[in-house]
């Protein structure tokens, strides 16, 4: 047998090896590794309406990419040994385009029954059913390439790092376009449509770039991702929604999908399909119980003038407070959520000073001192944990006045549930007085508990005096003392910054929150 050198058995290789050829696919893998983190990242947008963006989400849908492409890189490479060609990079480019087009409907679809299973088995099945399929096909694109574009397997080393090397520095650049650029300003189904599109019209160049014709069937799924981009977009009306709810505006947000929703007597506010503040319509007064809860506050601390309020919602406690006289500094990690309070829930700009940045980074550089703290902070359903830490409380601490009021609001299966100890006892590693009210009917029920903490004695008043204006309000602070757990009753854990459970321990809350969501309000109203 003739022997026959490594470089000529490398110019029979299916796609020959031209420069021409290299840097087209070195631009394609680059592209394909920015779609792969962008659907990554907006994947926990388009699930968190039915699990929450949490710690559970995230892991699944790492998990879930992770696992599609080691699969992809397999068959992708069996794949490019046996038939390895430009033509079989472009139909795999297409189909995946295919795949992603199909993820919003999909999630809409199978999200909501397979929520039943929990929230780690849920979110698990919906990320691998949802993006699975596409996730191993641009994963097989990889291998593929390195086939299609080895100049030589004298080079075959310096193919395959360049080839990585461009898909990773396409996923870096997939990343931070998703959350600094796409993310904070167009709908999550849109972006994943344009992906598609993006997708399908890279597949329809390349193959017209090698002169055939066959780039026209792509179309089809060009025209339809393109839809998705550019179809106007109409908020669900009553007509679509249980209960007469009406989505009356939605900001895409950094932080997660906000929506205003209506009913015939209450607006809410509505956080990746989580309810976070709900608001008389006619009055203009919260309903929920707990912001009703916080009224106590002057009583607790006669004279007290200045709050400092993490986590401003929809504004219902400023106002509230303001009618005592309180003056109150609120920070608000997202924009979009001042915004929908001003515009949407009658919060006045001048009743507020507004920081739009992180509490805990507020704490740690505020030099202002406040009679009294509010934390109220929700990602999306679950409590941000950095913010409920023996050192984030004793930042507040650090932050209050003598004789300062830290209230806390909270949401907890029962007034049994571990969290509410481990919450109790936190708070108490850094305050010497505390007590806590619950607000559910029954301890056994799903609730608000709302603590109390100082470094003087705390009493709920048996009396209001003076008493406040509002008469409902009053009626409700009167009820309060019948209202008060037994927080020494149970032991708990120390939350640290070094050992934080609370997403883990808030899940199954958040769970229950998100299942009376869905039996209230169709998916429909609450999808991103």
């Amino acid at each position: 047998m003739e022997p026959v050198s490594l470089r000529a058995a490398a110019s029979d290789a299916p796609g020959g090896g031209s420069p021409h050829t290299r840097w087209i696919t070195h631009g394609t893998v680059f592209f394909t590794g920015a779609a792969v983190l962008i659907i990554e990242i907006i994947g926990t947008r388009l699930l968190a309406p039915f699990y929450g963006a949490n710690l559970y989400s995230w892991s699944a849908l790492i998990s879930v990419t992770l696992l599609a492409l080691a699969v992809g890189y397999y068959l992708g490479g069996r794949l490019a040994d046996s038939r390895g060609s430009p033509g079989l990079l472009d139909g795999v480019i297409a189909l995946s385009a295919v795949c992603v087009a199909a993820v919003p409907p999909l999630a809409h679809s199978v999200a909501d029954p397979l929520a039943a299973a929990g929230p780690r088995a849920g979110v698990l099945a919906s990320a691998l059913v949802c993006f699975g399929p596409p996730l191993t096909l641009l994963g097989m694109i990889t291998p593929i390439a390195v086939r299609v574009a080895a100049p030589d397997f004298a080079h075959l080393g310096r193919s395959v790092g360049s080839i990585y090397a461009f898909s990773t520095a396409g996923s870096i650049a997939g990343a931070l376009a998703a959350g600094f650029l796409l993310l904070p300003a167009v709908r999550v189904s849109r972006i994943c449509y344009a992906v598609a599109f993006a997708l399908a019209v890279l597949a329809a160049a390349r193959v017209l770039a090698r002169g055939s014709l066959s780039a026209l069937g792509l179309l089809p799924v060009a025209a339809l991702a393109a839809w998705g981009v550019l179809a106007p977009t109409h908020p669900a009306g009553p007509a679509q929604a249980a209960g007469n709810f009406r989505v009356t505006a939605v900001y895409p947000s950094f932080y997660g999908t906000v929506k205003v929703l209506e009913d015939s007597a209450v607006r809410y506010l509505v956080i990746d399909g989580m309810c976070h503040n709900a608001q008389s319509i006619a009055e203009r007064d919260s309903v929920l119980p707990y912001v009703s809860v916080f009224g106590v506050l002057p009583y607790l601390k006669p004279g007290g003038r200045d709050l400092l309020l993490i986590g401003l919602g929809a504004g219902d406690m400023v106002r509230m407070l303001g009618e005592f006289g309180i003056r109150t500094t609120a920070v608000e990690i997202d924009p979009i959520v001042a915004r929908a309070a001003f515009r949407h829930f009658g919060l006045p700009p001048e009743e507020v000073e507004l920081a739009i940045e992180d509490g805990r980074a507020y704490l740690r550089r505020a030099t202002a001192r406040y009679d009294f703290l509010i934390l109220d902070a929700f990602a999306g359903g679950s409590p941000p944990g950095h913010l409920f830490s023996r050192e984030a409380f004793a930042e507040m601490r650090a932050a209050l006045r003598d004789g300062g009021v830290l209230g806390v609001n909270m949401i907890a299966r029962s007034t049994a549930d571990p969290l509410v100890a481990d919450l109790a006892e936190t708070i108490g590693a850094v305050f010497p007085y505390r007590l806590a009210v619950a607000t559910a009917p029954q301890a056994s029920e799903l609730g608000n508990v709302i603590f109390f903490a100082s470094d003087r004695p705390l009493e709920l008043p048996s009396r209001l005096e003076p008493s406040p204006a509002n008469a409902r309000l009053r009626r409700f602070l009167e009820r309060l003392p019948e209202m008060e757990l037994d927080i020494d009753a149970r032991k708990g854990r120390v939350i640290t910054d070094d050992f934080n459970p609370l997403e883990a321990l808030a899940a199954p809350t958040e769970e229950a929150m998100r299942r009376a969501g869905r039996a209230a309000v169709p998916a429909a109203v609450l999808a991103p």
